[in-house]
């Protein structure tokens, strides 16, 4: 791809920002930025209006207000000095009070702490939901999830960076009717890290927790160290089966997964040889692969919301390596307010004057490429890859690449499905491939094969592609209060 279709792609994803208005939802947040602010972002009165308006609607958002108001996310204290190993149960919320919630009907929603690591192997407290449907997903008589029910592991895509950006205080668990209603409606109980750094905010020192975006391994422990302590949670009850799900940012997590699992030589041998045994499989949709190629990646996005993670994995590492001055003050608000990832998008994606001439040259970009990049590698399969052909922010031709090196490595013998949407963006290729993928999860549980030979699947609507509304307009409000059910369609 070209810089110019690079440069192209980022135009196409800017004009999809409209100007954020304020919206009557009953409950707004009052959230104003102080003078200080607006000079340091150095943006104009209207700009201003927008970010405030949007970070009033993320706050209304946050059920129970957050992270920083619910107690929830204060791991218990420590009954050592050492804190317990990686993948133990700390506290279970069960079930969560749904009332904040706009989970479907005949759901149990439950949220739990555990501990997992950092990058560097320090182990800290995260937090993560499980939902429970009403009744599970039939599953063969002979096949080990008789009797439970079926395990989907759900990896998210970018929520935020910060503590009150995780997706278990989300009204809407962040995805919705994007994915983990649908699995959940399923038959499936679908456990979902928030990530660490994202909901706890501290470790039992009082130190800050840093969501080490885009650091591949350090979720993958997320997630194998979180399945370890759901099954704690509760014995008996989930299938030692599980398929691994995960959308942009999670996609990418998804895939690595699959590669941790099929790690002979490294720390995956001996990390994850107790849950191997279970695993039937991934599904990777919109993945992110390799985010520091300035051809498939917004870089203004990327420098600054990876950068606050890079001094965790490298330390001496300083913003100002990488950003102007101007982006290390957007940066600086962003944080102090912990925006999220609408905010961020209109400070840096695309903007000028936020990064310095060759930051990804510096040895710390090279080597954190090397960390986050998934693809051209050994996987744990069955694997299914699913992307739209119009995304902007996952471009197609990124993904592709990602395919074509991993068919290499095996020489095309392995099982890995490239499902490609026509017309699809972002996250609207979970919805474009849902009713495919859902029968692919359903199969795996089912102990059904899968084609070998590493194949590649072109689909395209029933109706021509002008016909279909491409976004999603909708949103969640809270309607837990019988004063507000008239906001719903379905309130009784």
């Amino acid at each position: 791809m070209s810089k110019l279709v690079a440069l192209v792609l980022l135009s196409l994803a800017a004009a999809q920002f409209p100007p954020a208005v304020p919206h009557l939802t009953s409950f707004n947040s009052s959230f104003t930025f102080t003078p200080e602010q607006v000079s340091s972002l150095e943006i104009d009165a209207n700009l201003t209006i927008t970010l405030q308006n949007i970070i009033r609607f993320e706050n209304t958002q946050l059920a129970f207000g957050g992270p920083h108001h619910d107690a929830f996310y204060t791991p218990p204290p420590l009954n050592t000095t050492t804190p317990p190993p990686p993948g133990t149960l700390l506290s279970l919320q069960a079930p969560t009070d749904y009332s904040a919630y706009t989970i479907p009907p005949l759901t149990s929603l439950s949220r739990l702490l555990y501990t997992t690591t950092t990058y560097n192997g320090t182990i800290i407290p995260t937090s993560a939901f499980l939902l429970l449907p009403y009744l599970p997903r039939p599953s063969p008589p002979n096949s080990k999830s008789a009797g439970k029910i079926p395990l989907v592991l759900w990896t998210h895509g970018t929520s935020g960076f910060f503590p009150s950006a995780t997706p278990s205080s989300h009204r809407g668990l962040w995805y919705e009717t994007s994915a983990v209603y649908p699995l959940v409606e399923a038959g499936y109980a679908v456990f979902a890290p928030d990530y660490a750094g994202l909901g706890v905010g501290f470790d039992w020192d009082g130190n800050r927790i840093r969501h080490q975006y885009h650091a591949a391994p350090a979720q993958v422990g997320d997630v194998l160290y979180g399945l370890l302590a759901v099954r704690e949670a509760f014995p008996g009850l989930l299938s030692e089966e599980f398929v691994v799900v995960g959308h942009s940012q999670g996609g990418g997590v998804a895939w690595a997964v699959a590669e941790a699992l099929a790690d002979e030589k490294g720390k995956g041998k001996e990390k994850w040889e107790g849950v191997k045994g279970g695993y039937r499989g991934t599904v990777a949709v919109s993945p992110t692969t390799d985010a520091f190629n300035g051809d498939f990646a917004p870089e203004t996005f990327i420098a600054p919301t990876v950068g606050q993670a890079v001094a965790t994995v490298f330390p001496g590492f300083t913003q100002d390596k990488w950003l102007t001055e101007l982006g290390v003050n957007r940066w600086g608000v962003v944080e102090a307010v912990e925006g999220g990832i609408a905010v961020v998008q209109r400070l840096f994606f695309g903007q000028e004057g936020v990064l310095k001439k060759g930051w990804n040259e510096t040895w710390e970009a090279k080597a954190f490429r090397k960390l986050m990049t998934v693809g051209g590698k050994k996987f744990a399969g069955p694997l299914l890859i699913v992307q739209g052909d119009e995304d902007v922010y996952v471009p197609y031709e990124g993904t592709r690449i990602a395919v074509e090196k991993t068919w290499e490595v095996d020489g095309k013998k392995g099982d890995l499905e490239f499902y490609v949407a026509e017309g699809v963006g972002h996250v609207p290729a979970l919805h474009a491939g849902q009713v495919y993928w859902l029968k692919w999860i359903g199969e795996r549980f089912d102990g059904k094969g899968v084609r070998k030979g590493g194949f590649r699947t072109d689909v395209k609507g029933l109706l021509p592609k002008e016909w279909y509304q491409k976004f999603k307009y909708a949103f969640p409000l809270w309607t837990a209060l019988p004063e507000f059910q008239y906001e719903t369609a379905a309130a009784l």
